[in-house]
């Protein structure tokens, strides 16, 4: 018969402390183990075979970034905002540049997700506006954000202390605009990118243009544009030569379903003219419209992989923090934690006689069991979407699949519901918050906070005279 590893061992601890076997893994838990006696990582490494294995892993340096471009039509409002926060929980991102927000002013809000969401509009009506929504996993990387003006904004993110990548976010006149407001648009913009140099840069937007097919057989532009070129697409063209940028949509072929980025209201008419350009062709991996981003909008998002090759230092700003176990929480928790190890050590079966092996195995018990009883799960804050509103979300990816959703009634009695609820749900929610801060007799500076859609962040401070901001 199998002899159970947990027959006639037991972790004990005294005086409610935790045992010292197990603090001794808990303080070993994350360091590596130096068996040659190295000093440090800092040390030359003498073998041939290890000295190219350290060559390997520095050549391997990647910084990598999904960026993705907007015309989002409107975000006035809490509920549009919380609509695009939940579709961007179902794809990966880090930087999505916003077009036509409509959004009055410049604000820059620390949504309750930790997302950064910055917006700069006309200060007294809610027309134009653009801006970018930054995941919360980078935004700590943001050297600087500067608007131009309501249509050309940039973000300026530190790659190492070496490199920054320089993003330009720009909402271009739609086709009805008079010409001179075009070419006011595309000066403004040279001026934006001539205004400073950094190492990579990026302009993505709705520039309101058909490049359509290489008919010219340019460098700048590759063999896969979707339909055909446009007067307004013969302007971009020639900035493009200006400015030595590549329209980097044209440079990978996908099927023709997945290029156009806005349909007509007639729901027939697609074509493309949301781009992503770049100085440098080679940072840009991949640009697709993702299909599953479901946002009510008659553009589609374009989203670009970035990846850059840094060769001179290894970068970590989106890689995912370690567990740390928190020995403070363990120590109140002895019972929890006893329980954890018994229920993992009775799944433990006498397999083998390697010692190192049952080290290993006990080892990551231990672990394990102390990382999940530490978990710290109270500072969830609870949505302000209900389980009903959500399901209501899936549906109408569900019926956006079909390529005639536009006019199908189905679809926007669906999408009045869908807002409907939005607007109860986020009612509701301030309703209890206010009715329980009264009945408890909280902090009413809290529950302000509480109900707010982030954290508003100084934008900067003005001159004695009123006129301008310091800085800019």
């Amino acid at each position: 018969m199998k002899r159970k590893k947990n027959e006639g061992r037991k972790v004990h601890g005294q005086n409610g402390q935790l045992p010292t076997l197990t603090n001794q893994l808990l303080r070993n838990e994350g360091t590596n183990s130096n068996p040659q006696g190295r000093s440090g990582p800092d040390k030359k490494i003498r073998s041939k075979s290890m000295n190219k294995t350290k060559h390997t892993t520095r050549r391997d340096a990647k910084y990598r970034l999904m960026v993705g471009t907007l015309n989002c039509r409107t975000l006035n409002g809490e509920e549009k905002v919380v609509e695009l926060e939940e579709e961007l929980k179902d794809i990966k991102w880090d930087i999505i540049g916003l077009c036509e927000t409509k959004r009055k002013g410049e604000t820059s809000t620390i949504l309750k997700s930790g997302n950064l969401l910055y917006n700069y509009g006309p200060p007294t009506t809610s027309t134009k506006g653009i801006g970018f929504i930054v995941n919360q996993k980078i935004k700590e990387s943001i050297r600087e954000i500067k608007p131009y003006n309501e249509r050309i904004i940039e973000i300026t993110i530190r790659i190492n202390e070496r490199y920054n990548l320089r993003i330009l976010q720009v909402y271009a006149p739609t086709s009805t605009s008079e010409e001179e407001e075009i070419e006011n648009f595309y000066e403004d913009l040279e001026k934006a990118i001539n205004s400073k140099k950094e190492k990579f840069t990026i302009i993505m937007g709705d520039f309101n243009a058909k490049i359509g097919k290489n008919i010219n057989n340019s460098s700048l532009i590759g063999n896969f544009g979707l339909g055909n070129r446009n007067l307004r697409g013969d302007l971009l063209e020639e900035f493009l030569g200006k400015q030595q940028l590549y329209v980097m949509n044209t440079f990978f072929k996908k099927k023709e379903k997945k290029k156009w980025t806005w349909r007509a209201p007639n729901g027939t008419t697609k074509n493309e003219i949301d781009y992503i350009l770049t100085d440098k062709k080679h940072i840009i991996q991949d640009v697709s419209t993702i299909s599953k981003f479901k946002f009510f909008s008659d553009h589609r998002l374009v989203r670009a992989t970035v990846k850059i090759d840094t060769k001179w230092e290894r970068t970590k700003l989106c890689s995912k923090k370690k567990t740390l176990i928190k020995t403070e929480i363990l120590n109140t928790k002895c019972k929890e934690f006893k329980i954890e190890i018994e229920n993992r050590f009775n799944l433990l079966e006498d397999t083998n006689d390697n010692l190192e092996l049952q080290n290993k195995e006990i080892t990551d018990i231990i672990i394990t069991a102390a990382k999940k009883v530490t978990s710290d799960t109270t500072n969830r804050k609870e949505g302000k979407l209900t389980d009903e509103t959500k399901r209501l979300f899936k549906r109408r990816r569900e019926l956006l699949q079909d390529r005639n959703a536009k006019s199908n009634i189905e679809y926007i009695e669906h999408c009045k519901v869908l807002r409907k609820n939005i607007r109860t749900d986020i009612r509701n929610y301030n309703t209890n918050a206010i009715e329980k801060t009264i009945k408890n007799n909280n902090s009413m500076k809290i529950l302000r906070r509480n109900l707010s859609s982030g954290r508003e962040q100084i934008i900067g401070i003005k001159k004695k005279d009123g006129n301008g901001k310091y800085g800019m």
